[in-house]
């Protein structure tokens, strides 16, 4: 679910897991995953920063 411009909210059983953010390294651009538990993780695509959350939800 889009929150704002670059960033998702992930959903688990309709609750909320966290949200992905879009963010710039020099020329590369990766995905940050902030966990609603308060774990963090940088990834190179959005689906697997979204599974992530999921995992450790």
């Amino acid at each position: 679910m889009r929150i704002e411009r670059g960033v998702f909210a992930v959903l688990h059983n309709g609750v909320g897991a966290g949200t992905v953010r879009k963010q710039s390294f020099g020329v590369r651009h990766m995905w940050l995953a902030d966990g609603a538990n308060g774990a963090q993780g940088v990834f190179p695509s959005k689906k697997v920063a979204a599974q992530w959350l999921v995992q450790r939800a």
